[in-house]
């Protein structure tokens, strides 16, 4: 977000005249203390931003958004309200050009949330195998419920409804 957002105009003009049709970010959140929490280095404005700049120059955006942090002070109905209260703000700023993905945070290993997620009582997968059917649209975290896992499940669908990508 951070480095679309220095491109001076002559570069968005250029991105225009090639027919660049679409950008991905990963926007994550809707709440500055989470990004910070991730280490993601924006905020939300710039995410608002960014999505009315590509309007401007009639540029898809694509943005990958996260609910189910661990944190103490955001909890997962928070982060879901914040986040698609960001999302729907966004969507209105260019409907026919926002698309996006939610997903529930996933703990890896190497991670810098994963010790934090065995806190909130994570438990990580023992073998090989059980670490293969672990997918990131599943929800492996005892911190989200289901009643989220399938809103977040839900909202997905919708958005790829909306923005016409249901086939993709």
């Amino acid at each position: 977000v951070d480095n679309f957002l220095r491109f001076s105009e002559e570069t968005w003009k250029v991105f225009k005249e090639s027919n660049l049709h679409s950008l991905s970010i990963g926007g994550e959140s809707g709440i500055d203390e989470i990004q910070k929490l991730i280490d993601k280095r924006i905020e939300v404005e710039e995410i608002v931003k960014l999505y009315g700049l590509v309007k401007k120059y009639n540029i898809g955006m694509l943005g990958s958004f996260v609910i189910g942090f661990p944190h103490k002070e955001y909890g997962v109905k928070e982060q879901f309200n914040e986040t698609l209260g960001l999302m729907y703000r966004i969507w209105k700023i260019n409907p026919s050009g926002s698309r996006f993905w939610l997903f529930v945070y996933q703990p890896y290993p190497q991670n810098p949330l994963f010790d934090k997620s065995k806190e909130f009582g994570f438990v990580p997968p023992n073998s090989f195998e059980a670490w293969a059917s672990f997918g990131q649209f599943e929800t492996n975290v005892p911190w989200v419920s289901k009643k989220y896992s399938k809103l977040v499940r839900q909202v997905r669908f919708y958005f790829r409804v909306a923005s016409g990508t249901i086939n993709n």
